[in-house]
């Protein structure tokens, strides 16, 4: 057993390690590249494990595994093996959905717990700042913009980070201070998804503060989080009036202006549902047709992209995934702080899906361990096979390390 504790140490390690290197233009170096490699054999490793082992599983990691079958499916039949391109998006693909296996495994034999997690976010925060510096000055440097009307991609990171912070239950101070760190660079990088995407973050925050508020000391307490919630909004607005751009450009979300993505999410739909082909419809065009359909352009939207590479099929996977994701949120057998962890993640995973990219975007990694840590969780809870239990007891011996 002690094999996998390794194993948990070193993934969390790798992962650090290159969304270092990533966020920092060494993202073709060879130390990122063999990050990445053992990132992805570990995960397969478990992946085989958790996949081919005995005993019922979730709808939610069935669901999971499917979506990523029908991607490496896809990619091995209809990929364009000539096109970095659908290299790229195959391989953020893999980062996202499976490093979900190790952190499932890890979780449901207690192998991992939320302080694991907690030292892994704040590994990762200063690493973000960095790359939020490094991604401007790379903008900056290669057009015609300044400091004040940068749009900063990395925002998304922090709004990946974020939901860590529902981890710390105890420093209360810590986790305000950490989401009004994050919230800051949200709104310096002018991102309008992700702003909203923080704002609504911060309102699940802001109830989990004042729902877990102990009965003795009641008055101190609120007073304490009414104050330190004030103080956090405070400086939200205070950053957020100071961008001018990022108001002009929620000025202009709020005039139609969604940046051209009309037309894209318009040229998918027709080429998809107008095509008909009834194979089409069922199955789609093949891996990463959006770039083909759009003229070099993603989708942007998980759902258009699902339904342009994988159809009906792809659409109604996701569907799946969501549902049974968002019904695990709502079971009772699960501790109170990990539901408003679990309502948290997938409400950003369903707002980013409609609007961005979730499941082919790098960092989605971020959220999948989260999801994975809960779902693992559940899974050890509610599970009552006497090898399970047999390996829970010898994990209450080593859980220390």
């Amino acid at each position: 057993m002690y094999i996998h504790i390794y194993a948990r140490n070193i993934l969390l390690i790798l992962l650090v390690v290159y969304s270092y290197l990533s966020m920092t233009s060494s993202e073709g170096s060879i130390f990122s590249r063999g990050s990445i490699i053992l990132i992805l054999v570990i995960s397969t490793f478990y992946f085989i494990n958790t996949f081919f082992a005995t005993g019922k599983k979730t709808f939610l990691y069935n669901a999971w595994s499917f979506l990523l079958i029908i991607n490496i499916v896809g990619f091995i039949l209809t990929a364009n093996y000539f096109d970095t391109q659908h290299y790229g998006m195959f391989l953020s693909i893999l980062a996202t959905l499976t490093p979900f296996y190790p952190i499932y495994y890890f979780s449901k034999y207690g192998l991992i717990k939320s302080k694991h997690l907690v030292w892994f976010m704040i590994a990762m925060i200063p690493i973000a700042i960095l790359g939020f510096y490094s991604n401007q000055a790379e903008i900056i440097s290669s057009g015609p913009r300044t400091v004040d009307n940068v749009i900063n991609n990395m925002a998304y990171v922090f709004v990946r980070l974020m939901p860590f912070v529902f981890l710390i239950r105890k420093r209360k101070s810590l986790s305000v201070l950490l989401m009004a760190i994050m919230m800051i660079f949200i709104i310096l990088s002018a991102k309008r998804g992700a702003l909203i995407s923080g704002v609504l973050i911060l309102i699940m925050f802001f109830y989990d503060l004042l729902s877990t508020m102990q009965k003795k000391n009641k008055t101190t307490g609120y007073i304490i989080v009414l104050t330190s919630i004030s103080m956090l909004c405070f400086l939200a607005y205070h950053f957020f009036m100071q961008n001018e751009y990022l108001i002009i450009r929620l000025m202009n979300l709020a005039e139609g202006n969604s940046s051209g993505r009309d037309r894209i999410w318009s040229a998918i739909f027709n080429s998809w549902y107008g095509d008909g082909n009834f194979l089409t419809f069922i199955l789609g065009h093949g891996f990463a047709a959006s770039l083909v359909i759009t003229d070099g352009y993603y989708a942007h939207n998980d759902w258009l992209e699902l339904i342009s590479n994988f159809g009906l099929v792809g659409a109604v996977t996701y569907l799946a995934l969501i549902l049974s994701a968002i019904r695990l949120s709502f079971n009772k057998n699960l501790p109170f702080e990990q539901r408003i962890l679990m309502k948290t993640v997938v409400g950003i995973w369903l707002f980013i899906s409609l609007v961005s990219m979730w499941y082919t975007n790098m960092y989605g990694y971020l959220q999948s361990i989260l999801l994975a840590f809960v779902v693992g969780n559940h899974s050890n809870l509610t599970s009552g096979s006497e090898n399970i239990l047999s390996e829970n007891s010898l994990n209450s011996k080593i859980t220390s390390n």
